[in-house]
C-alpha cells in the first residue's frame, strides 16, 4: 500500500466518521486517530504510519499498547476501530488482487513471446 492510497483511506475513514482530521487532542479526535493508525498497522510499518500522522514512532506504539484496553473501556473505540479495520481490508483486498492480476499479465505476455519463438522455429511443412 502506498502513502497516497493510506491518504486516501485515512481521508475516507474521517468521512465516514463525519468529523474533521484535526492535531486537537480533543477525546474524539485522539480515538478516531488512534483507531485508524492501529488498523494501518496491519499493512504498514510503524514509521510509515507516524509520518502518515506526523508524528513520533512513540505515539504509535502507545496506541498499539493501548489498544486492547481501549476496545473494552473506551466507548465509541470499537466502532471507530470497526470502521477503520474494514476501509483498510477493503483497500488492501482490491491491491492485492490487482497485484495478482499484475502477475497473470506478466505470465501472459511471456507466454505470448514463447509461441511466437516456437512458431518461428516450426518448419513449414
Amino acid at each position: 500500500m502506498t502513502d497516497e492510497e493510506a491518504k486516501l483511506i485515512i481521508d475516507e475513514y474521517y468521512n465516514a466518521l463525519k468529523i474533521t482530521r484535526s492535531k486537537r487532542r480533543y477525546a474524539y479526535q485522539v480515538k478516531a486517530k488512534a483507531a485508524i493508525m492501529i488498523a494501518l498497522r496491519e499493512e504498514l510499518t510503524l514509521t510509515r504510519v507516524a509520518r502518515l500522522f506526523d508524528m513520533d514512532h512513540a505515539s504509535v506504539l502507545h496506541h498499539e499498547r493501548k489498544h486492547s484496553s481501549n476496545m473494552e473501556y473506551w466507548d465509541g473505540y470499537a466502532e471507530n476501530f470497526k470502521i477503520a479495520n474494514n476501509l483498510v481490508k477493503s483497500v488492501s483486498g482490491r491491491l492485492s488482487y490487482q497485484a495478482r492480476l499484475a502477475g497473470v499479465k506478466a505470465q501472459i505476455r511471456y507466454l505470448e513471446k514463447m509461441r511466437k519463438t516456437l512458431i518461428e522455429k516450426i518448419p513449414t511443412l
